[in-house]
C-alpha cells in the first residue's frame, strides 16, 4: 500500500495556513459517475456540442494501384513508379516493417489540402516530388491541376496501410481548424469544470453562458474566469540512474511552477521555481529510504500533498511493467488504480503510450493518469512505433522526449540485484538497430554493472515471439540481435508489448533459461481471438493486464493482473546460491 493517506495528512494539519485543498481532482475522477445536477447539465451540454467535422471535397477512395516495397528502402526515397493491382480504400495488409506504395491520378481544381490517415505513417509525392506535411499534418496542395499522387505508407505495425485520403479546400481548412480550435479550447474549460475542487458561482455561471451561447467571445470570457487555476499534467518522477528524484510537470499556462518539499507535510521548507509550462525538478532527498513529502503550485493550481521515498536496494522489492496503454483511457485507468494499492518501488512501460505520438493532448492525458502512481515512484518509459506516429519526416518523437525528458530513445539502469536495459529499433525505417544502439547494447552486457547483477532484463516494444496476433510471429531484427547473446549475457527476460495481450514462453538457450513475455494490455484493444500457429507460445491470454514482478535475493515471483484485479498467470523462478 502507498505510505499513508495523503487526506488523513491534510486533516492532522488543517490549521496550517500553507496546508491548501489540491485544486483539482485526479484526472480518473473524470471517469467516475458525477453526482452534482448542475456538473451534470454542463458535462451533457458539452457532450451535445458537434465537434468540427472535416468536411472533404471529395474522398479518394477508388482506384488506387498498390504495390509493396521492399526492406531497402529506408525513409527517405525517391518517387518509385507504381505498378501493381488495383485497390479500393481503406485497405490494409498485414506486412510489417514494409513500405507500401499507392498511386492515381487526381485532378485538384483549386488549392487545398490532402489528409492521409495510414498505418503507421504517410509519406506523399505530386508529381513524383516530394511535399512534405505541416504542422497540423496536413499536406498542402498549392495550386489547382493534374497530378500524379504517390503515396508510401511505412508500416511498422502488424497489419498497415493506406486507411483513407481526402481533399478540403483551403477555405474549409482554414473555417475546419479555427472551429476545432476553439472545441479543444472549451473541452479544456469543461475539464477544469469537472475536476475542479472547489467551484465558485461565477465559475458555474459563465461555463454555463459559454455553453448556451458557443462563440469566440463566450468561451474567452470563461476562459479569463479559470486563468489563475492552470492545469498541472503530472507530477510524475521519471526513472535516473543516481540519487536524485526528477519530478516533472506540464501546465496548460507560462506561470512559474514550484516545488516545496520537507521532511514533513507540515514543513515543506525547501522551494524550487522554474518556468513553466514545461518544466522539470531535481531534488537529492538527503536521508534514503526515508519518507519525504512535496507539493507542486502553479499561480492557484495546487497539487495534493505526495509522499515520495528514495528507495535504497534491498534484497527483496516489487515493480510493475506494462505496455500499449495506447490511448485507451478509461482501462488504463483501472491499471494504474491498481497498481497505487501496491508497495512497488518504480514501474516500466514498454512502449505504444498513446496512439498518436504527435498529438501532445495524448501525452497530457497519460501522463495525468500516470501521475497517480508515478507522483511517488520513477518510471521508465520505453517507446513504442505509435509513440512515433506523425513523426514520419523525421522519426524524432518530440513530445516523448519533452514529457520524459529523456534525451535517447534507449538506457539502462540498475536497481539492488537487478539490470535493466531498454532497446528501440523504431527511429528507424524499417525497424533496426542502428550501428551506434547495437555498439552500446554489446558494450552493456560486457559491463560489469550487467554481469554482476542476479537478473538480467531486456526490454523492447517489439517482441522476437509473439502468437497473439493471427500471422504475426514476432519481429525478426529483434531476434537476430538477441538470439546470439542469450547465453553469453545471461539474460533473463525479454520483455515487450506490441501484441495486445498477455504471452509467455520459456525457451533455453544452452544453459539459460530465458522468459519472454508480452505485457501489452495496459489499454489499447485487444487481439482479436484468433492467434497464429507459430511460434507455441506457453501461455496467451488476451485480456487487459498489468505485470508485477516482486524480487527476494535469489528468487523471483511474477504476476499477470487482470484490470478487474485477477490474478490471470503467476510463476516462480529460483537460482542456486
Amino acid at each position: 500500500m502507498r505510505p499513508v493517506s495523503v487526506l488523513f495528512f491534510l486533516l492532522l494539519i488543517a490549521c496550517d495556513s500553507k496546508v491548501v485543498t489540491p485544486t483539482y481532482r485526479p484526472y480518473s475522477s473524470l471517469y467516475k459517475a458525477i453526482e452534482d445536477e448542475r456538473l451534470k447539465g454542463i458535462k451533457s451540454n458539452f457532450e451535445a456540442l458537434q465537434k468540427p467535422v472535416l468536411k472533404n471535397v471529395f474522398q479518394l477512395d477508388s482506384n488506387w494501384i498498390y504495390m509493396a516495397g521492399d526492406g531497402s528502402e529506408h525513409l527517405d526515397v525517391p518517387c518509385r513508379e507504381v505498378m501493381g493491382v488495383q485497390i479500393n480504400l481503406p485497405h490494409r495488409i498485414l506486412l510489417p516493417d514494409t513500405p507500401l506504395w499507392y498511386a492515381r491520378t487526381i485532378h485538384f481544381t483549386e488549392p487545398g489540402y490532402l489528409f492521409i490517415q495510414a498505418d503507421d505513417g504517410g509519406q506523399l509525392y505530386l508529381n513524383k516530388k516530394r511535399i512534405l506535411r505541416n504542422s497540423d499534418y496536413a499536406f498542402p496542395i498549392d495550386t489547382a491541376g493534374v497530378y500524379q499522387v504517390t503515396v508510401r505508407v511505412l508500416n511498422n505495425a502488424m497489419a498497415g496501410g493506406l486507411r483513407r485520403i481526402s481533399f478540403v479546400t483551403k477555405d474549409q481548412y482554414d473555417q475546419y481548424t479555427h472551429h476545432l480550435s476553439l472545441f479543444k479550447r472549451a473541452e479544456k474549460v469543461i475539464e477544469k469544470t469537472l475536476r475542479k475542487s472547489v467551484l465558485m458561482e461565477e465559475e458555474l455561471d459563465a461555463v454555463e453562458y459559454m455553453l448556451s451561447n458557443f462563440n469566440e467571445d463566450a468561451l474567452k470570457k470563461t476562459e479569463e474566469v479559470f486563468i489563475p487555476y492552470p492545469l498541472l499534467a503530472g507530477p510524475y518522477i521519471i526513472g535516473g540512474n543516481d540519487n536524485l528524484v526528477r519530478i516533472r510537470v506540464q501546465t496548460d499556462a507560462t506561470f512559474p511552477v514550484h516545488l516545496e518539499w520537507g521532511s514533513q507535510p507540515d514543513q515543506l521548507n525547501n522551494k524550487l521555481t522554474e518556468d513553466g509550462p514545461v518544466t522539470a525538478f531535481d531534488i537529492s532527498l538527503p536521508k534514503p529510504n526515508t519518507q519525504y513529502y512535496y507539493r507542486i503550485n502553479s499561480e492557484n493550481s495546487y497539487s495534493e500533498i505526495i509522499p515520495v521515498i528514495r528507495n535504497e536496494p534491498s534484497h527483496k522489492y516489487a515493480f510493475n511493467v506494462w505496455a500499449d496503454s495506447q490511448s485507451g483511457w478509461e482501462r488504463f485507468v483501472k491499471n494504474i488504480n491498481l497498481i497505487t494499492q501496491t508497495d512497488d518501488v518504480f514501474g516500466i512501460g514498454v512502449g505504444d503510450l498513446v496512439s498518436q505520438g504527435n498529438e501532445e493532448e495524448h501525452w497530457r492525458k497519460f501522463f495525468s493518469i500516470l501521475s497517480s502512481s508515478a507522483s511517488s515512484i520513477p518510471y521508465y518509459l520505453i517507446p513504442g512505433n505509435h509513440d512515433y506516429d506523425g513523426y514520419y519526416d523525421d522519426l524524432n518523437p518530440g513530445y516523448y522526449y519533452s514529457f520524459t525528458g529523456n534525451t535517447k530513445n534507449y538506457f539502462s539502469w540498475s536497481h539492488a540485484n537487478s539490470s535493466f536495459i531498454s532497446l528501440d529499433p523504431n527511429a528507424s525505417f524499417p525497424i533496426g538497430f542502428d550501428d551506434e544502439q547495437r555498439i552500446w547494447f554489446y558494450n552493456k552486457i560486457e559491463s560489469e554493472e550487467w554481469k554482476s547483477a542476479t537478473w538480467r532484463f531486456v526490454l523492447l516494444h517489439q517482441p522476437p515471439y509473439s502468437q497473439g496476433w493471427p500471422n504475426y510471429h514476432g519481429d525478426e531484427v529483434v531476434r537476430k540481435l538477441l538470439d546470439p547473446v542469450y547465453e553469453s549475457a545471461k539474460i533473463d527476460f525479454v520483455i515487450s508489448g506490441h501484441t495486445h495481450d498477455y504471452e509467455r514462453l520459456t525457451k533455453e538457450y544452452g544453459e539459460q533459461k530465458v522468459t519472454f513475455l508480452i505485457v501489452g494490455g495496459a489499454g489499447g484493444a485487444l487481439e482479436p481471438q484468433e492467434s497464429s500457429s507459430d511460434p507455441k507460445m506457453d501461455t496467451v491470454i488476451k485480456q487487459h493486464h498489468i505485470g508485477r514482478f516482486t524480487v527476494d535475493g535469489q528468487k523471483i515471483n511474477f504476476e499477470s493482473i487482470s484490470s478487474e484485479g485477477e490474478v490471470l498467470d503467476a510463476f516462480q523462478i529460483k537460482k542456486d546460491e
